[in-house]
Formats: structure tokens, C-alpha cells, sequence
């Protein structure tokens, strides 16, 4: 569970090039890590409602990733 957190932030935590998207990956990323790490302490990851609400967060990081590495304007 910690490895999948580090190796995430890893790999998703710089932040992107372009303006329009900078405010919205922090957002996100800071409260993917607040979920993931509040739920090192309790026990509510398995709850569907987190479960929808974390991979909601890890796939818009993971989109404005995405279209930061794209050729052309969106």
C-alpha cells in the first residue's frame, strides 16, 4: 500500500508545464494523498464511496499527465 503510494507520487507528482493545468493537479494530487494516507491509519478503503473517489483522483492526475505529453493543444 506504501510502495503504491511512493511509486505513484513518483511517477505523477511534478507539475505540469502548462498553466491551465496546475492549479487542478494540485488539487487533485493533494487530496489522492490525503485519502491514501488517512487510510494507512483506518480502515475505510474498502468503502466503495473511497474506492470511486480514488481512482476518480489517480485518473485525472493521470489524464493532465497525458495531455501535457501531447503534441497538440487541446
Amino acid at each position: 500500500f506504501i510502495l503504491f503510494l511512493f511509486k505513484f507520487l513518483k511517477l505523477y507528482s511534478s507539475p505540469p508545464i502548462k498553466e491551465k493545468w496546475k492549479k487542478l493537479h494540485t488539487v487533485s494530487l493533494l487530496a489522492f494523498v490525503a485519502v491514501l494516507a488517512a487510510g494507512v491509519f483506518q480502515t475505510y478503503l474498502t468503502d466503495a464511496e473511497n474506492s470511486v473517489l480514488i481512482w476518480t483522483l489517480a485518473g485525472l492526475i493521470i489524464n493532465i499527465k497525458k495531455l501535457e505529453n501531447e503534441q497538440h493543444p487541446v
